[in-house]
C-alpha cells in the first residue's frame, strides 16, 4: 500500500510541476495577446453638441455666500435668513439662501429650530449656534458655508 502513495505521489508531483512549467511557457505568450485582443474603439464626444455647454457649466465657480449682519441676536427673536446671508452667482445674481444644519455649543443637532418655510430661525436659549447655509444658482452649481450666531439676551 504504501507503494502505492508513492507513485500517486510521484505522478502529481510531476503532474503540478508540468502544469506550473506549461503555465509559464505559455503566460509569456497568452497575456500580452490578450491584451491587444481587448483594445476598444474610443468615441470623441467633444464633437458633440452639448459637450461646450457642459463643460463650461462644470468650470462655472460656486455661489459666494456672504454675511451682511453681524450682530448679536435677543433670545427668541425671529432671524431671516435673507436679511443675515445673502449668496451671488458668477454673474452677480442672487441666489436663494437655505439652512442646511444648525449646531449649539454642545455640537448637538438643532434643525427643529428652524421654520423652513418662512425661511427664518429663532433660538431659544442664549449660546453660540453654527447655522450652514447653501447657496444654488441657476446651473445647480451650489456651495455651504458654516457661521457663527451669537444669542445673548442681555
Amino acid at each position: 500500500m504504501r507503494q502505492g502513495y508513492q507513485a500517486v505521489a510521484g505522478v502529481l508531483i510531476a503532474g503540478i510541476a508540468l502544469v506550473a512549467l506549461l503555465a509559464f511557457a505559455t503566460g509569456d505568450f497568452l497575456l500580452p495577446s490578450l491584451g491587444r485582443q481587448m483594445d476598444v474603439q474610443t468615441e470623441d464626444y467633444s464633437e458633440y453638441a452639448d459637450s461646450e455647454k457642459s463643460r463650461e457649466i462644470c468650470e462655472r465657480t460656486p455661489p459666494v455666500i456672504a454675511r451682511k449682519n453681524l450682530r448679536a441676536w435677543e433670545v427668541g427673536e425671529k432671524i431671516w435668513v435673507s436679511d443675515v446671508f445673502e449668496g451671488v452667482d458668477e454673474e452677480g445674481r442672487q441666489t436663494e439662501i437655505k439652512v442646511s444644519d444648525i449646531l449649539d455649543e454642545a455640537g448637538n443637532r438643532r434643525m427643529e429650530l428652524c421654520q423652513e418655510e418662512a425661511k427664518c430661525v429663532a433660538f431659544p436659549e442664549r449660546g453660540a449656534y453654527q447655522v450652514e447655509v447653501r447657496a444654488v444658482d441657476g446651473e445647480r452649481k451650489q456651495t455651504a458655508k458654516r457661521f457663527v450666531l451669537i444669542v445673548d439676551g442681555r
